[in-house]
């Protein structure tokens, strides 16, 4: 039971955060933003994402493990297959690697995908769960605006993920994948102006949630003698199905991001996330109250 509250968590943060993401500048100037993925490009992206989490509601035996903190490090490629005349990019992205650390008064253990050494118990689950991700990919039909038009996926990724991981449906990975990059606005864009992007994406044995996250540009900013876009965005997570069927109480979720675009390269340069939930779980007869606190930094590594 623990092991599925600790999976769910990982998969719902996951959900809207692998997916998105000084002085900032007050030129009123009007700006275009744009993805730039050539023929040939591969980009390297790395996500740590911290969490700490509390299960109140827990037999005795597993109290211990209630509290924990969890520190995962995700590395994936993004490989530029070809470009259509309308400048849609078809993107093979594959996650090749997956570095998970578990901390908890009761229970501590480091699994990598790359180090095929055994472990047991709780470690072995998870480990399954994470080696079923780490070496799949699929791929992506990618617009300027970071839409994503199309989604298809192999059968061997498919068996490894969908329907080896028990944390999402088919229909629940194809709305992820779709919607995990950050859109930009197709018309010229001054600073303080936003714009949302929405979904709904459903999740097994926690049913389905509504995603809005808004954007908001904040104009340049120089970082590291790089001239960035500042952008502000706020994701707002609902639940849309029946307490009796998800099983799930949403109680608290607030998210506050920043991520720094450069539209030199067409793309992320790199983005910081923070995000509160407060949540009621009924499994097994049992009212488990959880508070995840995450911080998710995200970057991009481009080639020339």
């Amino acid at each position: 039971m623990l092991r599925t509250a600790v999976f769910h968590t990982f998969i719902l943060g996951c959900s809207f955060l692998s997916l998105v993401f000084g002085t900032s500048g007050t030129c009123l100037a009007q700006k275009t933003l744009a993805w730039k993925l050539p023929q040939g490009r591969i980009l390297r992206v790395q996500m740590d994402q911290t969490t700490k989490m509390k299960l109140d509601g827990l037999p005795p035996a597993k109290a211990a493990m209630a509290s924990n903190t969890t520190l995962q490090k995700t590395e994936m490629t993004w490989a530029v297959l070809d470009v259509s005349e309308d400048k849609t990019a078809r993107v093979e992205q594959a996650v090749t690697r997956i570095v998970f650390e578990m901390q908890s008064p009761g229970l501590s253990f480091v699994i990598d995908t790359n180090d095929k050494k055994p472990v047991t118990g709780l470690a072995a689950t998870m480990a399954n769960s994470f080696n079923s991700i780490a070496g799949t990919s699929f791929d992506v039909s990618m617009k300027p605006s970071g839409e994503i038009t199309q989604w298809t996926v192999p059968d061997e990724t498919r068996k490894k993920w969908i329907d080896g991981n028990g944390g999402l449906s088919e229909s629940g990975m194809r709305e992820l994948s779709m919607n995990s990059t950050m859109q930009l606005p197709e018309i010229p864009i001054r600073v303080g102006d936003d714009w949302q992007q929405k979904y709904e994406i459903e999740m097994q044995a926690l049913g389905k949630f509504s995603v809005t996250t808004t954007y908001q540009y904040l104009g340049e900013e120089v970082v590291n003698g790089v001239t960035l876009d500042k952008i502000r965005a706020t994701t707002a997570l609902r639940s849309v199905s029946p307490d009796d069927k998800a099983g799930i109480k949403l109680n608290k979720q607030e998210s506050l991001g920043t991520i720094w675009f450069n539209n030199v390269l067409g793309c992320i340069d790199h983005s910081e996330y923070h995000q509160d939930i407060a949540m009621e779980v009924l499994q097994g007869g049992l009212e488990i109250k959880q508070v995840v606190n995450q911080d998710l930094n995200l970057r991009f590594i481009a080639n020339p």
